[in-house]
């Protein structure tokens, strides 16, 4: 019997280290594997569905790859009707332990975090007549009162700006020539907005005491504002199951109250207190996926039947235009995740004693390809390597500037 698949859903990993800032590439560099970065793997729950609909996945050079079985000389329709809502979940891990030295992303995560990607972003980026669509949030534009480091993203006049020197006192102006601010390609990077608190099997919060001496209730709703039970402390005879809490009497004292996480499923959540959303997180279970350092979700929302729903755009099946019989009809997507590379100060020093000989004076970008570099006398420079990067603060100037150097021995 022969099988007919055809591509569902694509995702395509692309970094800046090794390729250019041009326009998103059709095909990677020769030597361009992801899975030289990441190892990625479905969830457990992805696994059992990816079967149960007769799915086959496999990692790509570039990122993962969902080939679904269709009619044989039927193209336009899968094989299995797809009439629920479904969460194809992957999980990244970091395999090159030098990632996030040439990636500019943030060194300074206080918490356990989780990358968290999926096809709710609705964030699309047009160039010419091809569209590009981006798993990760929309970039920010200029805030000015953001608090600015150096290295910071923002996009601005159709293109990426990265903060080159401190203080940022101004947006960015499509002349350019801004000391603060080097401009960059038009496309959309992953940033540290698309990082989300992740937990296992227990949710501590402590917070401010707003009602002394009462009853307060804790609830948790999926991404489509379902309760989830927690399967523990739930308030006998109500509807939705929720979670009662008493606050101190003394107003001084904070509320302090342990949610078990045991029972959720892998996924996004919100934490409501009293009604009032207080939190997001991505539950996690830690011993099933110790090193887990991003997720991607690929959604699918029957129109109608989820809030919210999947955007037109991102969505992977049509399910026809009968809702009586909905047919499952592919419109293979092609999604992207764009990271940057860093930009470090470069510093020369001496392998014989260490001492400094000479300092970029503005940061320069880490990439394979090679570019010219010279110092005040003309001579040619050396690249750095990815393996030897400092965090270091500057204090000393007018304001405080934490700067990544570069140490390159010469």
């Amino acid at each position: 019997m022969e099988f007919v698949y055809q591509r569902l859903v694509e995702l395509r990993i692309w970094h800046d280290y090794f390729s250019s800032e041009d326009l998103i590439p059709e095909r990677a560099p020769r030597d361009y594997e992801v899975n030289f970065l990441f190892d990625i793997q479905p969830s457990d729950d992805t696994r059992k569905l990816l079967a149960n609909y007769r799915l086959l996945w496999r990692q790509t050079p570039y990122g993962i790859l969902i080939g679904t079985e269709i009619k044989a000389g039927n193209p336009t329709q899968t094989l299995i009707k797809i009439e629920e809502k479904l969460k194809f979940a992957f999980v990244l891990s970091l395999k090159d332990p030098y990632l996030l030295n040439y990636s500019n992303l943030p060194l300074d995560l206080n918490e356990p975090r989780l990358y968290v990607f999926d096809n709710f972003s609705g964030n699309k980026l047009s160039l010419g007549r091809t569209r590009y669509l981006f798993l990760s949030k929309p970039m920010e534009g200029y805030n000015p009162g953001r608090q600015y480091k150096i290295g910071d993203l923002i996009r601005a006049n159709n293109r990426t700006y990265e903060v080159k020197d401190l203080p940022v006192e101004s947006a960015p102006g499509p002349a350019g020539g801004q000391a603060e601010w080097r401009p960059g390609a038009n496309t959309q990077y992953v940033t540290r907005n698309d990082t989300i608190a992740t937990y296992d099997k227990v949710y501590l919060y402590k917070g401010p005491n707003h009602q002394p001496g009462t009853d307060v209730t804790f609830q948790v709703t999926d991404i489509f504002g379902k309760v989830i039970p927690l399967g523990n402390k739930n308030i006998p005879g109500l509807d939705e199951p929720v979670e009662l809490a008493h606050s101190p009497q003394d107003p001084a004292r904070e509320l302090e109250h342990s949610l078990s996480l045991g029972n959720l499923p892998m996924g996004r959540y919100s934490l409501n207190l009293s009604g009032n959303p207080i939190d997001v997180f991505y539950r996690l279970e830690k011993k099933r996926h110790p090193k887990a350092w991003a997720v991607v979700e690929f959604h699918y929302t029957p129109p109608g039947n989820a809030n919210p729903e999947v955007p037109a755009n991102f969505a992977f099946i049509d399910p026809g235009p009968n809702p009586s019989e909905p047919l499952s009809i592919p419109m293979p997507k092609v999604f992207h995740l764009r990271f940057k590379n860093r930009s470090t100060f470069w510093r020369y020093l001496s392998a014989k004693d260490r001492s400094e000989i000479y300092t970029k004076g503005e940061p320069l970008p880490i990439q394979k390809a090679y570019f010219e570099v010279k110092d005040d006398n003309n001579v040619v420079l050396p690249h750095p390597t990815v393996t030897r990067i400092t965090r270091e603060i500057d204090d000393t100037g007018m304001i405080d500037k934490e700067k990544f150097y570069s140490q390159i021995y010469i």
